[in-house]
């Protein structure tokens, strides 16, 4: 008998593993349950319970095959940390109402009891923050954790959670936008935010680890409907290949198969394509996106909704949208590339970055701000020194405001020295308020997002707002 390069343990586990396959080698769509256990499994099990689970990953994939097909709901609990060793590799084709869940495990860290609370305000740029001064709960060991209301007087608090952003020091903490558990509709992932209230007990948990994540769905069959989902929750994917970074995480670039992480860490560059991000915390150096959509909300393209980024989020190929409150905390700053680039911020805050701009525009790409789905824009913060921007143009464009023409209300304007500016022009154009449109260069520059919808909404330059001396083009229009 050839050893088995994947499983090294002793010769009678391999044996009774060779009995097993005869017996156990089963299809997603008959066997819906799976559990792997690092720790205490044995691949020689069925794999349907906690007590009879898998070992390794790569033995649930011999079984069911590399790219299985998803009829019907399958779900899969990892009920420890996985390997770099055991990728959790799959590339699944889903087909019709296909559902594939992958389930991490949350450890509960500490426990106790909100005494204040500051809901998040967009129009004065003020995030959730709470305090905990009666367990008392020390903030700053749990930066990056995940936090979720356990008992409240209003039960539809229940379940509710956030990320712990910044300890604000004396048991205060800053949290990302808090948001009730994913709901899983079958068309688009659905949460809805909620403020946490004085006297919710809260629990703050780590999640179990996965090494590598990758993780590439298709559909099957013109079957295939928006009830066609690849689900990852409650996990922690820290990709400690230290010289190459393997994770990624998304549907193919033209399937309609949707994919979907809720309540994860991400500690590394993620390659992402067609992905919503659901309350998810990103500690990485970067994100790369690519292909259409990809979000940071309670639901669509990357989007991302709610949850919080500690660092950079750069290389953005496709098309980024943030919703939801999604919070950029600290030096993050957002970094649109490519032609094929777009950033869409229906609601999006940064606070406490440190130097330059919250987001720069880079070869020709283009950001949205309020013009998703006729939305207003929602772009929110402060930063944390004087001399910084929001937005910085180097080549590419910013477009304000909703359908129809109108200038746009921007809630929640970021509070810095400008809230834009066009990279390498030393004298600005005078904005003119009595007329609402641009001058000649002047040195009165006054780059607020006040004054640019003014200029456009005047048809000032053509009802696009220009300037005519950087070189950089059109950087700002209404549509």
């Amino acid at each position: 008998m050839a050893i088995d390069h994947r499983d090294l343990r002793p010769l009678a586990e391999l044996t009774a593993r060779r009995v097993a396959d005869a017996i156990n080698v089963a299809d997603p769509a008959v066997q819906a349950t799976w559990y792997i256990d690092p720790t205490a499994g044995s691949d020689a099990g069925a794999g349907d319970s906690a007590a009879a689970a898998l070992r390794t990953w790569a033995e649930f994939v011999r079984r069911v095959g590399v790219a299985p097909y998803i009829k019907s709901r399958v779900d899969v609990y990892l009920l420890g940390n996985i390997p770099v060793a055991d990728p959790v590799f799959l590339r699944p084709i889903v087909q019709g109402s296909g559902m594939l869940f992958i389930h991490g495990t949350k450890t509960l860290v500490t426990a106790g009891v909100l005494t204040a609370v500051t809901a998040r305000v967009v129009a004065t740029n003020t995030p959730l923050s709470g305090a905990d001064t009666t367990t008392p709960t020390v903030w700053a060991a749990h930066v990056g954790r995940l936090v979720e209301i356990t008992a409240s007087g209003t039960p539809a608090r229940v379940g509710a959670a956030w990320w712990v952003a910044k300890d604000l020091g004396a048991n205060t903490a800053r949290f990302s936008t808090a948001v009730t558990q994913v709901v899983e509709t079958g068309t688009a992932p659905s949460s809805t935010e909620v403020t946490p209230g004085v006297g919710d007990v809260f629990a703050v948990y780590t999640l179990s680890k996965i090494g590598i994540l990758d993780i590439l769905a298709t559909h099957g069959t013109s079957l295939v409907t928006l009830t066609s989902r690849v689900i990852v929750e409650y996990a922690n994917v820290v990709d400690d290949t230290a010289a190459l970074k393997q994770s990624q995480l998304g549907a193919t670039t033209y399937s309609t198969t949707r994919v979907s992480a809720s309540r994860c860490l991400f500690s590394y560059r993620m390659f992402a394509t067609n992905v919503s991000l659901q309350n998810c915390w990103y500690d990485t150096a970067a994100i790369a996106v690519f292909g259409n959509s990809t979000s940071a909300s309670n639901g669509s393209a990357i989007m991302a909704a709610g949850g919080c980024a500690a660092s950079s989020v750069q290389g953005i190929f496709g098309r980024l949208q943030l919703q939801s409150g999604a919070l950029f905390q600290g030096t993050a700053s957002i970094t649109v590339v490519s032609k094929q680039g777009t950033l869409e911020i229906q609601d999006g805050g940064f606070m406490d970055w440190t130097a330059g701009p919250a987001i720069s525009i880079r070869a020709e790409g283009v950001v949205y701000l309020g013009v998703v789905n006729g939305g207003v824009g929602r772009l929110w913060g402060t930063s944390a020194v004087a001399g910084t921007y929001a937005v910085q143009i180097h080549s590419g464009k910013l477009v304000l405001g909703t359908a129809g023409g109108t200038a746009p209300t921007l809630a929640g304007a970021l509070t810095a020295t400008q809230d834009f500016r066009v990279r390498g022009l030393v004298a600005g154009p005078a904005f003119d308020t009595t007329t609402n449109a641009w001058t000649s260069v002047g040195t009165n520059r006054n780059y607020t997002w006040a004054n640019l919808a003014l200029a456009v909404a005047a048809s000032g330059f053509g009802g696009n707002a220009m300037d005519p001396t950087s070189g950089w083009g059109v950087f700002t229009e209404i549509v």
